[in-house]
C-alpha cells in the first residue's frame, strides 16, 4: 500500500484515538504471524450484541467477524491493541481500509489497560446494557494468555459496573422514590448523623460484612465492646444478631424489599445511620435513634431538601453498598485504625454469607480470583466491584490504617491481610467509655431546623414545580409532532 492510502487510514483511526495516531509513524511497523481461521465462528456470540477482541494482528477478527456481525445492523464489533507495532502495520494494509469505513467496527489502541483508562471508559458506556462477548485472537490467546485474561476481565467488569448504574435510574429511580418521600416524613424524629463527625478520634473501628468468614471471629468480637467500634449494616446485623453480638451502630441505605428481611429483629435502642433511600418499610424496624446522612446517593433531590431545610453538609460517596457507607462514615467519625471482618465478597467454602443469614442470590458472572491466601475462589464482578472501590477509597486517604481481617475471601488491592487477634494484640490497647459517649453525642445531634409542617411544605412546592415542568415537556411534544 503506498504512503497516501496509509496517511487516509491513519485519519481513519485518528478519530477515536486521536492522541495515539500521533506516535503511530514513530514506530517501525511489526509484522503478526499468521493463524489457521475458523476461530471466529465457534464462539458463543449468537445472541451477543457486542463483541470486544484484543488484537488487530492482520485484521483476521475482522475478516471471519464479517458475517457474525452484518447478520443484524446493530451488532458491534470493537478491537483493541496495545502495540503501535502492529497498528503501524495494520494500517498500511487495504484490509485496514475496509474496517475503518465500516460502521459496525471500532478500533482503538491503548497504551496501558485498565478499566481506568479514557477508552475503555468511553466504550464501556456506549454498549452499556447491551450483551457483550471478550475475546482474543489466537495470536494473544496463545503468547500472552494473562493479558488476554486480564482484557476480558477488565471489559466485564468495566461494563458489569456501568450497567449497574444505569440499572439503578432505570430500573430503581421509581423504587428509590416510594422509600425517600416516605421516609423523608419521619425526618423531624432523627437526629443528624453528620453531627457526629469528628467526634470519635483514634477510636479504632470495626466495619462487619455477613461474609462466611465472619464466624471465625465471633468468639473475638463479643470482647471488644469497649474497644472499638463496631458497625454492622444489611446483612451483617442479622449475622451479628445470630453471633450473639449488637454493634454500636447499625446502618442501612438499600432501597429494595429484600431490606426489611435483613432488618427483621433488629436490636432495641440500636442507633442507625441512614440514608432516606432506604427501604421505607425496613426503615420503620429500626427501633433506635436514626441518624440521617446527608445525601442519597446519586439522587440530588435529596440535597435539594436539605439545603431548604438548612440541614445541608458534607455528602458522602456511598460506593457500591452499606459497607463502603460504613467505611465512609467510620472515616468521618474519626476512627483509626478500620478493620474489615466477615467481608469475603467471595464464594468461601462455597458459601455467599455467614451461617444463619439467608440472601436469594444467583451465581449470575462468575468468576475465579484467587483469594488472600493464593488459592482460588468464586466471586462475581459485583463484589470484586466493591473490592476494588474500597481500594481506591484506601488509596485516596492515604492517611489512614486500614487492615483486612476478614481472614478469607478476594481481600483489598493494597490493604494488608492481618488475623483479627493479631490487630487485636496491636491495636486494641485502650478501653473507652463508649456506652456512655455515643447516646451523649447523639443528644447533641438534634435538627430543629426539620418539622413535619415545613417537609410537607417542600413537597407540595416540589408537586408544584414538577406540575410546570410535565407543561413544559407537554409544550415541547406538541411543537416537535409540527416540524
Amino acid at each position: 500500500m503506498d504512503r497516501e492510502s496509509f496517511e487516509t487510514n491513519l485519519a481513519l483511526f485518528s478519530h477515536n484515538n486521536p492522541q495515539l495516531a500521533i506516535h503511530i509513524p514513530e514506530v517501525s511497523p511489526e509484522t503478526p504471524p499468521t493463524y489457521p481461521g475458523g476461530w471466529f465462528s465457534v464462539l458463543p456470540i449468537q445472541n451477543c450484541e457486542v463483541v470486544y477482541l484484543f488484537g488487530i494482528g492482520l485484521g483476521e477478527g475482522y475478516t471471519e467477524g464479517k458475517r457474525w456481525l452484518h447478520e443484524k445492523s446493530e451488532r458491534r464489533l470493537i478491537i483493541m491493541e496495545d502495540n503501535l507495532g502492529i497498528l503501524h502495520h495494520f494500517l498500511q494494509t487495504e484490509s485496514a481500509t475496509d474496517l475503518l469505513n465500516d460502521p459496525q467496527v471500532e478500533l482503538y489502541g491503548f497504551f496501558k489497560l485498565s478499566e481506568e483508562d479514557p477508552i475503555i471508559k468511553r466504550v464501556g458506556w456506549s454498549v452499556v446494557q447491551q450483551e457483550i462477548y471478550p475475546t482474543s485472537i489466537p495470536f494473544y490467546a496463545e503468547t500472552r494468555s494473562q493479558e488476554a485474561e486480564e482484557f476480558e476481565q477488565v471489559i466485564l467488569y468495566e461494563t458489569t459496573h456501568k450497567n449497574e448504574i444505569v440499572d439503578e435510574y432505570l430500573n430503581y429511580g421509581i423504587v428509590f422514590y416510594r422509600s425517600f418521600y416516605r421516609n423523608l416524613l419521619s425526618l423531624h424524629e432523627s437526629y443528624h448523623g453528620n453531627q457526629l463527625f469528628g467526634k470519635f478520634q483514634n477510636i479504632p473501628a470495626i466495619i462487619c460484612g455477613a461474609g462466611p468468614s465472619l464466624k471465625k471471629n465471633m468468639h473475638l468480637l463479643k470482647d471488644l465492646s469497649d474497644k472499638a467500634l463496631i458497625f454492622g449494616g444489611g446483612s451483617a446485623l442479622k449475622a451479628l444478631s445470630n453471633g450473639g453480638i449488637i454493634p454500636h451502630f447499625g446502618a442501612g441505605i438499600d432501597p429494595n424489599p429484600s431490606q426489611l428481611d435483613r432488618m427483621e429483629g433488629c436490636p432495641q435502642n440500636l442507633p442507625f445511620f441512614y440514608r432516606p433511600r432506604m427501604h421505607y418499610q425496613a426503615f420503620r424496624e429500626v427501633r433506635g435513634p436514626r441518624l440521617y446522612i446527608n445525601g442519597a446517593g446519586g439522587y440530588d433531590t435529596a440535597e435539594w431538601f436539605e439545603e431548604q431545610l438548612g440541614i445541608s453538609h458534607k455528602v458522602l460517596d456511598e460506593g457500591h453498598n452499606v459497607v463502603n457507607f460504613c467505611t465512609e462514615i467510620a472515616h468521618e467519625l474519626g476512627c483509626h485504625p478500620i478493620i474489615f471482618v466477615g467481608m469475603d465478597l467471595a464464594y468461601t467454602g462455597n458459601a455467599a454469607y455467614s451461617e444463619g443469614v439467608v440472601e436469594s442470590h444467583e451465581m449470575t458472572h462468575e468468576v475465579t480470583r484467587p483469594d488472600i491466601f493464593g488459592n482460588p475462589v468464586s466471586t462475581q464482578w459485583k463484589w470484586i466491584a466493591e473490592s476494588d472501590w474500597l481500594a481506591r477509597y484506601v488509596k485516596e486517604n492515604s492517611h489512614l490504617t486500614v487492615i483486612n481481617a476478614t481472614e478469607g475471601g478476594i481481600g483489598f488491592r493494597g490493604v494488608p491481610n492481618v488475623p483479627l487477634k493479631k490487630v487485636i494484640e496491636k491495636y486494641f490497647t485502650k478501653s473507652y467509655p463508649l456506652h456512655e459517649i455515643i447516646p451523649r453525642e447523639i443528644e447533641k445531634a438534634t435538627m430543629p431546623e426539620v418539622i413535619f409542617e415545613k417537609v410537607l411544605e417542600l413537597f407540595h412546592e416540589l408537586e408544584k414545580s414538577l406540575e410546570k415542568l410535565l407543561t413544559s415537556f407537554d409544550i415541547l411534544i406538541q411543537e416537535s409532532e409540527k416540524v
